[in-house]
C-alpha cells in the first residue's frame, strides 16, 4: 500500500512525462551508418497501422503489425468501443489513431493479463496502461518509434514489424518501476514483480531490467517482437 501512495504523486505528472517522450530531443542512427541525427520535427505519423501476421502457439498467439509510414486514421465505432476500455484518453474530439479494431482488442487482451498482477494498485495499474495505450495507438508514433526490422508472410504476402526502437524517458521508466515494484500477487502470495522481471525476480529487478524483459522476445512468449527501450534524460 504505500508503494501505491508514493505512486499517486507520480500519475499527476504522468502526462507530461508521455507529451515529453512523444516530443523528446532523441537521436537515431542516420543512414549513413555510426552518425546521429535529431529526432523527427513536425507533426508525427504512425509507424504501424492493423495486425499483418500472427505469431506462436494456438494456445498462445501473439500479434505482430503491418508498417504504416502514414498520418493517423479516423476512430471509427469499433475502435472507439474498445479505446473506452481502457484508452478513454485518446478519445478526444475528431480523434485519430495509429491503431485499427483489431489492435486494440490485442490491447485489451494485455491489459487484462497484466491486472492479474497489478490490478492490487490502481496507480501502478494507471502508469503501465497509460504507456500501453499511447506506444499502441498514439497518433504520433514516428516521434519516438522506429521500425528496426520486418519479415514477410510468405502464405498473406504481408509485411509485418519484427524490431523496433523505443525513446522512452528515464523519469517515466523509474516512476512506473518505483509505482509496481511493491505490488503483491494476490494468487501467488509473491511481489509481481517475480514474475515479471524474467530471471532477475522482483530482489534484482530494476526500471531498466523491467523495461528489458517486456520489450524482449527471447525467453519471453508473451512479447510479439522486439521492443528495444531507448532510455534519455
Amino acid at each position: 500500500m504505500a508503494s501505491c501512495r508514493r505512486a499517486l504523486a507520480f500519475t499527476s505528472v504522468l502526462v507530461l512525462t508521455i507529451l515529453k517522450l512523444s516530443l523528446a530531443q532523441t537521436t537515431i542512427a542516420d543512414d549513413t551508418g555510426g552518425g546521429t541525427a535529431p529526432a523527427r520535427t513536425g507533426d508525427g505519423t504512425c509507424v504501424w497501422y492493423g495486425v499483418c501476421n500472427v505469431a506462436g502457439s494456438p494456445s498462445l498467439q501473439t500479434s505482430q503489425y503491418c508498417p504504416y509510414n502514414g498520418t493517423a486514421r479516423p476512430v471509427d465505432d469499433r475502435t472507439r468501443d474498445l479505446l473506452q476500455v481502457w484508452c478513454k484518453h485518446l478519445l478526444v474530439d475528431d480523434a485519430v489513431t495509429c491503431c485499427d479494431a483489431q489492435q486494440v482488442d490485442v490491447l485489451n487482451q494485455n491489459v487484462k493479463l497484466a491486472a492479474n498482477f497489478l490490478a492490487r494498485c490502481p496507480s501502478c495499474m494507471a502508469n503501465l496502461v497509460r504507456h500501453m495505450c499511447d506506444f499502441t495507438c498514439s497518433p504520433q508514433q514516428s516521434k519516438f518509434m522506429e521500425i528496426k526490422a520486418t519479415e514477410m508472410n510468405t502464405d498473406t504476402k504481408k509485411e509485418y514489424i519484427t524490431n523496433i526502437d523505443l525513446h522512452i524517458t528515464g523519469q517515466y521508466m523509474n516512476g512506473t518501476y518505483d509505482s509496481c515494484s511493491a505490488v503483491s500477487s494476490p494468487s501467488t502470495g509473491r511481489r509481481a514483480l517475480d514474475l515479471m522481471c524474467g530471471s532477475w525476480g522482483a530482489s534484482k529487478c530494476s526500471a531498466r531490467k523491467w523495461f528489458t524483459y517486456m520489450g524482449t522476445t527471447e525467453g519471453n512468449p508473451y512479447v510479439p517482437f522486439q521492443i528495444n527501450y531507448i532510455e534519455h534524460d
